[in-house]
């Protein structure tokens, strides 16, 4: 017989909304997070590249709009440099360089890429007969630098509100630059291949994207990014991507273990053994959950495999199979 107490506790846990984090479920929100990295061919792609939009100029510093910066000392703090297939796995950034977000530039740096953007916006609005207003995460102002072998961007879709938009320009080049590759409406690859100065305009939750990996240890491509919405941005609105992208490990863990750490705690009080199930029963009704959650229901076998391993700090092993059932079949 298998003891299934806190396997039923932690069920109990989802239905009361007891474990929340940005007024999700928190289990809830880790799941959907790893679901956007797969495709979805009911989502229509928008996007527009605009050549020359911004003007790039390369001299012993970067300047963009008559504007002069030096990013090459800038540090960000994100996880994205530890390991290309643990990044990858998540759909991921990797780099041996970090990423730079709104937080991390400095305040001069954040006046004047302000001024960069509003002129980019205007150019924008112009060419789409759309008004658009700034967004309020921190990815209204990023520098996305791809640097040295492997360094890539696995495909995703962006966790934002549905009324944003970003825009990508290619600022820095060296060596053979990877192109930004997309999934269109015919549901075939793109390639995109950028000059500096040029820019995508594109809505990243609509459209599914990669870069693809760099090949040579001296590749440079850095994307300077901006976060635009057609309507008012939805402060309220929060994700994985937008709170925890750039945020050091630490500070992720400082996020998750307010949450977790309650629940952990709750399941330990509780071990008593109250509830049994026959081993035979249970391995039945999880085969049969199995094969409806990746066949019928279509979860990627990738997602499932990551999310068992998240579900492995509640549980134990054959425990934790019995929730991420629960879980899928419950969505």
């Amino acid at each position: 017989m298998l003891e299934i107490t806190n396997l039923i506790l932690l069920i109990l846990v989802d239905i009361l909304d007891i474990n929340q984090l940005w007024k999700e479920k928190i289990d809830r929100r880790v799941l959907h997070h790893l679901q956007n990295c797969r495709y979805n061919y009911k989502k229509i792609p928008y996007i527009k590249v605009f050549k020359k939009l911004l003007k790039v100029e390369k001299k012993e510093k970067l300047i963009l709009e008559n504007r002069e910066f030096n990013f090459d000392s800038l540090e960000g703090n994100g996880i994205n440099t530890y390991n290309k297939h643990i990044s990858g796995l998540t759909g991921g950034l990797y780099s041996k360089k970090s990423s730079v977000y709104y937080k991390d530039f400095s305040e001069s740096d954040k006046k004047r890429l302000f001024e960069i953007g509003n002129i980019l916006k205007s150019k924008i609005e112009n060419k789409i007969d759309k008004r658009l207003y700034w967004g309020q995460s921190d990815f209204k102002i990023v520098l996305l630098r791809y640097e040295g072998e492997h360094a890539s961007f696995a495909w995703h879709y962006d966790t934002e509100p549905l009324n944003c938009y970003r825009t990508l320009t290619l600022i820095k080049a060296n060596g053979e630059i990877p192109p930004f590759c997309y999934i269109n409406d015919k549901h075939e690859i793109e390639k995109l291949d950028l000059d500096l100065g040029d820019t995508i305009f594109f809505k990243g939750t609509q459209t599914y994207h990669k870069v693809d990996e760099i090949k040579n240890a001296n590749t440079i491509r850095w994307m300077l990014g901006f976060q635009y919405c057609d309507s008012e941005y939805d402060v309220d609105s929060k994700s994985l991507c937008s709170e925890l992208r750039g945020e050091s490990l630490k500070g992720i863990i400082i996020t998750f273990f307010p949450n977790i750490f309650p629940v952990i705690g709750l399941l330990q009080l509780f071990n008593y053994q109250l509830f049994f199930i026959d081993y035979r029963i249970y391995a039945l009704l999880n085969i049969i959950l199995l094969y409806y959650n990746l066949i019928k229901k279509n979860i990627d076998i990738k997602t499932y495999c990551i999310f068992y391993i998240y579900t492995l700090v509640y549980l134990s092993p054959i425990s934790s199979l019995g929730y991420i059932n629960y879980l899928l079949i419950t969505e």
